[in-house]
């Protein structure tokens, strides 16, 4: 099951969208500015953005921002998982199930992204174009606002939907986004441009759940893989069987089966 393609025409359509007539037309409504922390509901025009314009899409595995250029695949990839202070070795997701779990670290993850990485300047801070899972609640959305302009001092801020982003990198409005995430699996239609959220769904299986049917099917020699090499096996090796259960065979070889009775074939 690859997601590299994925990523990078979630990404690129970012950059599309970004630099689009209907984008430039809609940031001047559609930017916005907090006037204080305690009125986080009322917002302001923001200053013009320019052109310091950075992309961000992140899911829980991986950080991905870059500056808008169209065709560019992201700058910076990091992974989601940080180090607290005092805790040694053992790592922690700020993100899991594409919902932000700690904002506090989320933010040191954009200060890396922006700062060291992407080389901004205090003081000198661009806008920021940010894709926003499904089912993320108005608290996270004002939340992310919140740490984006009184953190970062960005001078504009978008948020767009992942699902109707992923038609844009494929050059369409209309269509069906099947969005295979580390934990979740967001499936949801897309008409014009706008998500159709009523009939949009989500399951509780990802890649994870790929890398762990893999780890088992290699017995003790995946269980001394760690994590991130188990994901390169699995980008390498593993695809979905899209053939009928019984003409794969006897409908049990290859197959895990979840929670609720689905079922996720998988090939090498």
């Amino acid at each position: 099951m690859r997601s590299d393609d994925k990523n990078k025409r979630v990404f690129r359509g970012l950059t599309s969208h970004c630099l689009s007539e209907n984008l430039k037309e809609s940031l001047g409504s559609r930017i916005y500015a907090l006037q204080t922390a305690r009125s986080r509901a009322r917002v302001t025009m923001a200053t013009p953005i320019g052109d310091n314009v950075v992309v961000v899409d992140y899911d829980d595995d991986f950080f991905k921002a870059g500056y808008c250029i169209p065709e560019r695949d992201p700058q910076v990839v990091l992974p989601t998982a940080v180090r607290r202070v005092g805790d040694g070795s053992e790592t922690f997701r700020p993100i899991a199930s594409r919902q932000v779990q700690d904002w506090d670290q989320l933010e040191s993850l954009y200060a890396h992204a922006f700062y060291r990485q992407l080389g901004w300047v205090e003081g000198d801070e661009g806008a920021v174009l940010v894709s926003e899972p499904l089912f993320t609640s108005r608290a996270d959305r004002e939340r992310l606002a919140q740490t984006l302009f009184e953190s970062f001092n960005v001078s504009g801020l978008y948020v767009a939907e992942q699902p109707a982003l992923a038609l844009y990198g494929l050059g369409k409005t209309s269509g069906v986004s099947v969005d295979v995430g580390h934990a979740v699996t967001d499936v949801a239609p897309v008409v014009d441009g706008a998500v159709v959220a009523a009939a949009a769904r989500r399951t509780d299986v990802g890649k994870r759940d790929v890398s762990a049917a893999l780890g088992a099917a290699l017995g003790a020699a995946g269980a001394r893989l760690s994590e991130a090499r188990l994901d390169a096996a699995r980008d390498a090796a593993c695809v979905v069987d899209v053939r009928p259960r019984d003409a794969a065979g006897d409908g049990n070889e290859g197959t895990t089966t979840r929670g609720g009775g689905d079922a996720t074939d998988e090939t090498s």
